[in-house]
């Protein structure tokens, strides 16, 4: 299943270099075999997979969805489930199986002790004969019971086509609320922020970006480091990619609280992280591009200030273009256990990472 873009615009900018006193984040690339293969991989491709321990064993499982082709009637053979180390074929009980994922977002949403999984219903229609022609599907949540079991929630005030959705504390209450992305408003339907009860109850709250027509990419950070989440999202206008960070207060999100990162517009992005790499206080942003061909390519940028960003993409050592599929996500951690922070491929059957490394860059 390949990532929904439909629009490629190609404007010429300007980017910021550092100065030479920054001190840069230094990541060296390689591929590296792991001793844990979590992934596994899937020949005929899938929507999407989150990492979950679903059953509390200490062991991270897997949830996966198949990828869904719109010219071929769908079986709804619901989410696959694989446990253990080395990973297997699991099959905890699933109350209702017509139910889909292009994105899941792992969260323990009604707070009973068990991992839950929220389920972004959008589904691809590239190859077909009309980009607005999918299905209009209502986003579920499948509630961890007693991590043998998951009872689906069908979100079904809320039907239409998603293509983006996110999750923090919003209101700072102590649970996990969600942003959820539409580009249907041509059929009434809105962006929601969806505050949640603590119970995985939700209820919609009126927000500023609730008519902004088409996120493609949308995470949840405190990035100021004020205790406060954020919203970073790159949304599509008519100049190409419109980066932002959207300050949270707490309470909401509005436009006019946003700090806006030039960004290539030959490439659309496709994952959003931040981490403070160099420890000065302050988040390096690190995107995930590709180009209509299929390459794709990691983007870093540095700010001092939370206001001026930096393009630091170039002094990434190895940061070549990648064409493996489905190797767009990624996540940050300590991967080979060796004391340094890794940006690695989300996927880790690929064995793709960067490694941070503030005295030397390995060309």
């Amino acid at each position: 299943m390949k990532i929904l873009k439909i629009i490629t615009l190609i404007l010429s900018i300007t980017l910021t270099s550092c100065q030479k006193d920054d001190i840069l984040p230094v990541i060296k690339s390689d591929e590296v075999k792991y001793k844990i293969k979590q992934w596994l991989d899937v020949p005929n491709g899938y929507a999407t997979f989150a990492q979950i321990d679903y059953n509390k064993d200490g062991i991270d499982d897997l949830i996966q969805f198949d990828g869904y082709d719109l010219k071929v009637e769908y079986k709804w053979p619901g989410p696959q489930f694989y446990s253990g180390n080395p990973l297997v074929k699991s099959y905890p009980f699933v109350d209702n199986k017509k139910i889909f994922a292009s994105k899941i977002i792992v969260a323990d949403f009604d707070k009973n002790g068990f991992d839950d999984a929220f389920l972004m219903s959008g589904m691809d229609p590239a190859g077909t004969d009309c980009w607005y022609c999918d299905p209009i599907l209502p986003n579920n949540i499948m509630f961890n019971v007693d991590g043998k079991s998951f009872k689906v929630k069908e979100l079904s005030d809320w039907k239409g086509i998603w293509r983006s959705a996110t999750s923090g504390d919003i209101d700072n209450d102590g649970d996990t609320d969600l942003f959820i992305f539409t580009t249907h408003q041509g059929k009434g339907l809105y962006n929601k922020l969806l505050i949640n009860d603590g119970k995985g109850n939700f209820s919609v709250r009126k927000s500023d970006i609730d008519s902004i027509e088409w996120v493609d990419a949308a995470e949840i950070f405190d990035i100021n480091k004020d205790g406060f989440s954020d919203l970073v999202i790159n949304d599509i206008v008519s100049t190409g990619n419109r980066f932002r960070i959207l300050w949270g207060n707490g309470n909401n999100f509005y436009e006019s609280n946003s700090t806006t990162i030039n960004i290539t517009n030959n490439m659309w992005v496709l994952d959003i992280d931040a981490f403070d790499f160099d420890k000065d206080g302050y988040d390096e942003m690190i995107i995930t591009m590709n180009k209509p061909s299929g390459e794709w390519k990691l983007h870093m940028f540095k700010t001092n200030d939370n206001k001026n960003y930096n393009d630091i993409t170039n002094e990434i050592s190895g940061n070549i273009t990648n064409s493996i599929a489905y190797s767009h996500l990624i996540d940050i951690g300590d991967i080979d256990g060796n004391g340094k922070v890794d940006v690695y491929v989300t996927d880790k059957s690929k064995a793709i990472r960067w490694e941070f490394d503030k005295t030397l860059i390995r060309k």
